[in-house]
């Protein structure tokens, strides 16, 4: 079953300013995601859960797909 949360692809920005947060956050706490050598195009963000430091709650995985949008 698919996640209700909203999924976003990485572009190193957003209108919104809690993605911005979000993914300073997640550079923060895991650089190698976000590393140069992977196009931005392949980086994909869902989140789910909150920011608690012991357990983020993040999902991370990476996208092939190059035709899909900013939700």
């Amino acid at each position: 079953m698919d996640s209700l949360f909203p999924t976003y692809k990485f572009s190193g920005s957003s209108e919104r300013e809690f993605i911005n947060y979000y993914l300073r956050y997640l550079k923060d706490r895991r650089p190698d995601f976000l590393s140069e050598d992977v196009e931005a195009s392949e980086k994909w963000v869902k989140y789910m859960g909150d920011f608690a430091e012991a357990s983020p709650g993040e999902e991370i995985f990476i996208r092939a797909s190059k035709n899909q949008h900013l939700i």
